[in-house]
């Protein structure tokens, strides 16, 4: 084989090797119309069947429809029965996330425009910016960043 052919046959290999690595991606579908797709080299943080503590990791491979390779393991993705939110994840949630960052602004902000305008602070105004606050640091404790992998909600790798 003449050395053209050969360097054509290379490029030609590992063109094809590249353009199968990256039609495989690992989907997250919280309904028919919102759907998240996930790469080789993206960060996903998630929990496993029989596991309380949350596994963050690089993904760095897919192997066949049901294996993902990680930095540091193997996980089936049907193991997998939470992912935490991310960047890619948040925009199905237009607000369900944002009432702890909101509440905690609104209360702050209430309190300061209020002394900044009347010059002493007022007990009326103290007892709603305190509950403003208040609210805002239950939602941070209670509203979870992690969301079920069950019903409408899948999660699959796909081979295009």
């Amino acid at each position: 084989m003449s050395g053209k052919a050969l360097f054509v046959a290379c490029i030609t290999f590992l063109y094809a090797a590249d353009c199968r690595a990256q039609h495989t991606r690992l989907m997250f579908m919280k309904n028919k119309n919102r759907i998240v797709y996930y790469e080789a080299g993206d960060v996903l943080t998630f929990t496993v069947k029989d596991h309380a503590y949350k596994i963050s990791d690089q993904i760095g491979f897919f192997q066949g429809d049901s294996i993902i390779v990680f930095n540091h393991h193997l996980v089936d993705v049907r193991t997998i029965t939470g992912v935490y939110l991310d960047k890619k994840n948040k925009v199905f949630y237009f607000m369900k996330y944002k009432y702890d960052k909101l509440l905690l602004f609104m209360g702050t902000g209430y309190l300061l425009l209020d002394v900044i305008n009347t010059g002493e602070f007022d007990k009326k105004t103290l007892i709603i910016s305190g509950s403003m606050i208040g609210a805002g640091l239950l939602a941070k404790l209670f509203i979870s960043k992690r969301i079920k992998v069950t019903g409408k909600k899948k999660l699959r790798i796909l081979n295009l």
